[in-house]
């Protein structure tokens, strides 16, 4: 019965694990059924690292024509920073910090360019 339940319950979930957001109730629902191993730390860093470097992917794709390197840089600095505050000194303060850059990045990483007025009307084109 548990079984069956726990393979409902995955099936039904399976769409939405992209979800962070949903991401607590999952947990939630693993530990209610027992299976905390795989919130183990041994775990955890090898998950933390691959995440990193999709984020770190991200704001490294095409750099050179969003913002540059800046955000991708102050990127690797943030995640530098969370994973030696992490799970080298075990300090929470660096590893809040590290996120905060890991956020500023992303959010510079992203944010819209004003346009060039200048250049944008025909008329005032160099010829």
């Amino acid at each position: 019965m548990l079984g069956t339940t726990s393979g409902s319950l995955f099936t039904i979930a399976l769409p939405k694990l992209l979800c962070p957001v949903c991401w607590p109730a999952y947990a939630g629902a693993i530990s209610s059924l027992g299976i905390t191993s795989i919130l183990n730390t041994a775990w955890l860093t090898p998950l933390t690292i691959i995440t990193l470097v999709l984020i770190l992917g991200t704001l490294g794709f095409r750099a050179g024509t969003r913002r540059g390197f800046a955000p991708f840089i102050l990127g690797m600095l943030g995640a530098s920073v969370l994973l030696v505050g992490e799970f080298i000194m075990k300090v929470m303060p660096l590893m809040y910090t590290g996120g905060a850059l890991l956020i500023a990045a992303s959010i510079w990483n992203g944010w819209p360019r004003k346009k060039d007025t200048l250049s944008s009307c025909p008329a005032c084109a160099k010829p």
